[in-house]
Parts: structure tokens; C-alpha cells; sequence
């Protein structure tokens, strides 16, 4: 099994090969898996821009961990809002 990770699209192209090419997700299933693995929480960053890639979260990470879930309504959470599909 390979590895998830984040690509911003621009970089895309650069990165992958075209073996890899089977192992793109769905936006809406990369996001869910990005809640798992990614640190969408803007309180952990002192600016997020849409050019930002989140932050890998360190330690012993699997499919089955909490993913996070955005801040109530009305709230900032741009690491979350700029990440979403």
C-alpha cells in the first residue's frame, strides 16, 4: 500500500509518474484522509494562506485515528476551509 500524502497541483506534475497515476484520489476521499494525517487545525499555524500545504502530523498515525473535525460555525479554521474540495 503507498503512502497517503498531499500534493498542491502545480507540484503535481513535477512529482509523479505515471505509474503513480492509479493511486490519485477522489478530492473528497484525499480530504477525508487529510483530516486523519494532516493538521488541519489553524490554531497550530500563525497564518495559513491558500498556497500553504498543511503539516504533516508527527507520531503513529494509521487509517483508523481521529480525524479532525472543523471548528463550530461561524469560527476561522483556514488550514480546514482551504484544504476542503
Amino acid at each position: 500500500m503507498h503512502d497517503f500524502r498531499l500534493l498542491m497541483v502545480w507540484d503535481a506534475a513535477r512529482e509523479l509518474r505515471p505509474e503513480d497515476f492509479q493511486y490519485i484520489l477522489r478530492p473528497e476521499v484525499a480530504f477525508e484522509r487529510a483530516r486523519i494525517y494532516y493538521d488541519l487545525d489553524s490554531d497550530n499555524y500563525s497564518h495559513f494562506s491558500l498556497q500553504q500545504m498543511p503539516k504533516r502530523k508527527s507520531g503513529f498515525i494509521t487509517p483508523f485515528s481521529t480525524k479532525y473535525d472543523r471548528k463550530r460555525k461561524g469560527m476561522y479554521d483556514g488550514a480546514y476551509d482551504h484544504t476542503q474540495p
